[in-house]
C-alpha cells in the first residue's frame, strides 16, 4: 500500500517552481544581458581611448609644428600657410574622428540594448502584478530577499550610469579635434579614461548583491 507521506511525495513537492519561476528567470535573463552589454561597452571603451590618443597626438603634433613654423622667416612670408597647415591637420584627422564616431556609434547601441532589456522589466513588472498579484512586485523576495522592484530598480541605476557616460564620450568626441593645447587634451582624455559617471563603487556593491541574490538559486 502506497503511504502518502513517503519522502519520494515530500520531496516532489518541494521541487514545485514558485509562482513567480517565470519573472525569477525573466530578471536573470536581463542580468545576464546586461553583464554581456557592459562588457562589450568596455571593450569599445578601450578602443576608443586608444583612438582619442591618437586623435590627440596628432593635434599636438601639428600645434608643435605650426609653432615652430612661426620662428621661420621663409615659411612666415609665404601667404596663408596657416591655414594650409590646418588644412592638413583637419585631413590628418579625418580618419580617427571616423574611427571614434564608429565606435562610439556601437557603444550607444549597446546602451540602447540595455534600455531595451530594462524595458522589457518594466512590463515585466506590470505582468507579474497583474497574473499574481503586487505583493509579488513589492513584497515577495525574487531570490533571496531582494523584491522584483528592487532588482528593477538596480537595474536602472547602472543604465543611468552608463546613459550619462555616452553622453559624456559623444561631448568628448566632439571637442577633441578642436583642441590646440596639451593642458586641455590630457583633461580630457583623463575624463575618458577614467569614466567619471560609472561609479566604480555603486556598480560593484550591485554585482556583488546580485551574485549573493542568485548564488543557491537553482530554479
Amino acid at each position: 500500500m502506497h503511504n502518502s507521506n513517503s519522502p519520494a511525495k515530500h520531496s516532489s513537492q518541494q521541487q514545485q517552481p514558485p509562482p513567480h519561476a517565470a519573472a525569477q528567470r525573466a530578471v536573470r535573463s536581463a542580468w545576464q544581458d546586461l553583464k554581456y552589454h557592459r562588457t562589450q561597452w568596455q571593450d569599445l571603451d578601450d578602443v576608443g581611448l586608444r583612438t582619442a590618443n591618437h586623435l590627440v597626438n596628432l593635434v599636438l603634433q601639428h600645434t608643435i609644428a605650426k609653432g615652430k613654423a612661426r620662428w621661420n622667416p621663409a615659411l612666415s612670408e609665404v601667404f596663408g600657410w596657416e591655414e594650409k597647415m590646418e588644412e592638413g591637420l583637419k585631413a590628418d584627422l579625418e580618419q580617427p574622428v571616423k574611427d571614434l564616431d564608429l565606435t562610439l556609434g556601437k557603444m550607444g547601441g549597446h546602451l540602447k540594448k540595455m534600455q531595451a532589456v530594462y524595458m522589457r522589466l518594466e512590463t515585466l513588472i506590470d505582468d507579474t502584478a497583474n497574473n499574481l498579484g503586487e505583493q509579488y512586485v513589492y513584497d515577495v523576495s525574487l531570490f533571496q530577499t531582494r523584491t522584483l522592484d528592487t532588482h528593477v530598480t538596480m537595474f536602472k541605476k547602472i543604465i543611468d550610469m552608463y546613459a550619462w557616460e555616452a553622453s559624456l564620450k559623444f561631448r568628448i568626441a566632439e571637442t577633441l579635434p578642436t583642441l590646440r593645447e596639451r593642458k586641455h587634451a590630457m583633461f580630457y582624455l583623463s575624463a575618458w579614461l577614467q569614466q567619471p559617471y560609472l561609479d566604480v563603487e555603486t556598480l560593484n556593491e550591485i554585482d556583488e548583491l546580485w551574485a549573493l541574490e542568485t548564488s543557491d538559486d537553482v530554479g
